[in-house]
């Protein structure tokens, strides 16, 4: 059985989910794209639709308009961190599953109110950390689990990623404490997860 799958926010990361719904596609439909700028989701219906020809892909410019009309099973959230919170708690009263790009709140208040209402909804609440996936990440992990390392009393991490003016102009969004969070939930999110 396939699931039925729409993608809110289809700025820089979004082509990541493209990728997996192609990749997926024998499990996955992508039935929406949903966007503030019509042309980004028309892009991404696109770049779907040319790795998987014959199906029509909706597109939007209000989310709450694609949940009313089409209802579909997941949806992805790859919008501004800050819009997070507010966009999973729609969709998930709506009765769909969610899975959230990361940071998955800019507040454990809002991350607290998602998960609450993931479980009165019954749907199932998923944020992207695909960091830990990652072969060294993996092949740390398990030799973290195996005891081969003692007893750890302590954790160090540098991050040493390089966000220049370009990357924060791109999108007017980031940068800001409302909507991006600062570099602690934008960048160090990752890191901080996976220790």
């Amino acid at each position: 059985m396939k699931h039925s799958v729409a993608l809110i926010g289809c700025g820089r990361i979004s082509f990541k989910h493209i990728e997996a719904f192609v990749k997926n596609v024998d499990q996955l439909q992508l039935i929406a794209a949903c966007d503030p700028v019509i042309a980004k989701a028309q892009e991404k219906a696109g770049e779907y639709q040319a790795s998987v020809p014959g199906l029509e892909v909706k597109t939007y410019i209000n989310y709450q308009t694609m949940l009313a009309e089409l209802h579909p099973d997941i949806v992805t959230i790859a919008t501004e961190s800050g819009k997070h919170s507010t966009i999973a708690i729609e969709c998930l009263k709506a009765g769909c599953h969610v899975i959230c790009e990361k940071p998955m709140a800019l507040s454990s208040a809002d991350a607290d109110a998602m998960i609450d209402t993931a479980k009165k909804a019954g749907k199932k609440l998923a944020v992207c950390f695909q960091n830990r996936f990652n072969p060294p990440v993996l092949k740390l992990r398990n030799a973290l689990e195996s005891g081969r390392f003692g007893q750890l009393l302590h954790g160090a991490i540098q991050i040493r990623w390089n966000r220049n003016e370009k990357y924060y102009t791109e999108a007017p969004w980031r940068g800001t404490w409302a909507e991006d969070g600062g570099t602690l939930m934008n960048q160090c999110t990752h890191s901080i997860d996976l220790l």
